[in-house]
């Protein structure tokens, strides 16, 4: 494995299946006592990329130190949720094609209990075929390009 480059997923370990995400707010910040009294407390998140009970994968804003403990807060604004949960990183790396992006693998260490019944939720919801059904309808309207818009 190249440094910095993506881990080879030769056998899969999670313990809880992946779903994306829509419409939804990530603040990903390091955890520690320099967050707490307000230093490096700057979101190093740029967007979820997809959830589990377990932990989550993100895009980044630089690569992360892997064990590094990060502190993460989810939003969805369209059903005033949220999710808050502590962290750690268990990869991060340049994106193998796009060497500019950054992602990172976050493992859950502590969440409330309230907090991951609503990961639960979400995912019954985000992959259920009424949801599916919703979202091919919206993309199919959607127009694709500018010159869509011409009629």
């Amino acid at each position: 494995m190249v440094s910095g480059s993506f881990p080879a997923r030769t056998n899969e370990r999670r313990r809880h299946p992946r779903f994306s995400v829509e419409d939804c707010e990530i603040t990903l910040t390091r955890s520690g006592l320099m967050n707490t009294i307000g230093i490096r407390k700057e979101n190093l998140a740029r967007n979820l990329l997809d959830l589990s009970e377990g932990g989550l994968r993100v895009r980044t804003t630089e690569k992360l130190d892997k064990g590094a403990r990060v502190r993460v807060r989810v939003v969805m604004k369209r059903f005033s949720d949220e999710i808050e949960a502590l962290g750690e990183v268990r990869w991060s790396g340049t994106h193998p094609i796009r060497p500019t992006e950054h992602l990172a693998g976050i493992m859950f260490t502590k969440i409330d209990p309230q907090h991951a019944r609503r990961i639960v939720n979400m995912r019954n919801w985000f992959t259920s075929p009424q949801y599916r059904q919703k979202r091919d309808h919206r993309e199919k309207e959607s127009p694709k390009s500018p010159l869509d818009l011409i009629e």
